[in-house]
């Protein structure tokens, strides 16, 4: 039977997506501080980077309405093109360093965690 470990969004700093960076508890004795800290200030930065506006965003934004969004058939965004990345990092971050622990790192994305309605939490099992 697996544990559940729920890191909670950190809404301290208005709408931008990220989450709790406290080491849970229940992880202390299994995780050390630092390989948990790279893992969540890594998770973090990336989804700052995704959320940030900058002129590239605009014109893709721009383009993708006056094509009717066909573009993004043919070209991911820069936000999911963020997404894959952190979809990388989390999957290497369990191979390298948790697995190994028995734990793992659910997606954040494929858990709904960027729906306030739903959880919002990153889920490690053990």
């Amino acid at each position: 039977m697996s544990e559940r470990v729920y890191l909670e969004r950190d809404y301290r700093n208005s709408l931008i997506t990220r989450f709790d960076d406290t080491l849970p508890e229940l992880l202390r004795d299994r995780v050390t501080e630092a390989e948990f800290r790279l893992t969540i200030d890594t998770i973090n930065e990336l989804f700052r980077q995704a959320d940030r506006y900058t002129v590239a965003t605009c014109l893709e934004s721009t383009i993708g309405c006056l094509s009717c969004f066909t573009l993004y058939h043919c070209y991911d965004s820069m936000y999911i093109r963020t997404q894959h990345e952190i979809e990388r990092f989390i999957e290497q971050q369990n191979q390298t360093v948790y697995n190994a622990k028995g734990l793992r790192w659910r997606n954040p994305f494929r858990n709904g965690l960027l729906h306030v309605r739903e959880s919002d939490c990153v889920v490690i099992e053990r």
